[in-house]
């Protein structure tokens, strides 16, 4: 792979991908060790949790794809602001949330449901998402 190319989305290191007989899972994390507070925009390096995200992308040769991120939360620094906690913001610019889906998933969705109407039948969509016939 040539220099400075990933295959990760932006702002995540791949760890392990995990296959499954149905389904691919990429575990991944934030590439930085910091995140700027979105009330002050100081940067934080204290981290106060971890939790777990799971993000559905497009499928991969017939099979589905899950990201499974190890996000964190983080205090902010400065002692003067009520909202000590914040996460780290970079999910927002991979996925949409409820349903967690990465942006192109997302964006596939949108345009099947503009084509067949509010709702497409669920395993039409299915079997043309996992046959790669879009």
């Amino acid at each position: 792979m040539a220099k400075g190319i990933s295959l990760a989305p932006c702002g995540l290191i791949i760890d392990r991908m995990e296959p499954e007989a149905d389904a691919l899972i990429i575990v991944a994390r934030p590439a930085s060790d910091f995140a700027a507070c979105p009330t002050c925009g100081q940067r934080s390096n204290s981290v106060h949790s971890r939790y777990q995200r799971m993000l559905s992308d497009l499928p991969s040769q017939g099979k589905l794809v899950r990201i499974k991120i190890f996000a964190r939360r983080f205090r902010c620094l400065r002692a003067d602001f009520r909202q000590r906690l914040f996460v780290y913001s970079r999910e927002r610019a991979l996925a949409r949330p409820l349903p967690w889906r990465t942006l192109p998933l997302e964006g596939l969705v949108y345009t099947l449901c503009i084509a067949f109407g509010r709702g497409p039948d669920q395993s039409f969509a299915r079997a043309l998402i996992l046959s790669g016939g879009v």
